[in-house]
């Protein structure tokens, strides 16, 4: 099973969304559309926060994640309800059947 995380990240970029990943020090990764690089940057702690901008730089959501320990659909621990996040959650639970 896709891991929920990933599937988001994916969800982001294919909209042109840029990713920006909070390690709960720093900003490793800012305003990214490297997929490799927002990955890597997950996974080196236990817990992040995404932060999401659209092509204009507007914020456009936030969601916490963890690469680690957890059932693939739960590694988005919790999100920003609007739209397009509703949207990415509705057809990543009909990929997995729920």
């Amino acid at each position: 099973m896709k891991q929920a995380y990933i599937d988001l990240i994916n969800h982001a970029l294919a909209q042109g969304f840029k990713v920006s990943v909070w390690d709960g020090e720093a900003w490793p990764v800012k305003q990214s559309i490297k997929f490799r690089e927002i990955i890597d940057a997950i996974k080196s702690v236990e817990v992040a926060e995404l932060r999401f901008r659209d092509t204009e730089g507007n914020k456009c959501g936030w969601a916490e994640v963890g690469a680690y320990g957890l059932d693939p659909e739960e590694t988005v621990i919790d999100h920003t309800v609007n739209p397009w996040l509703e949207n990415w959650n509705e057809l990543y639970n009909q990929t997995i059947g729920a």
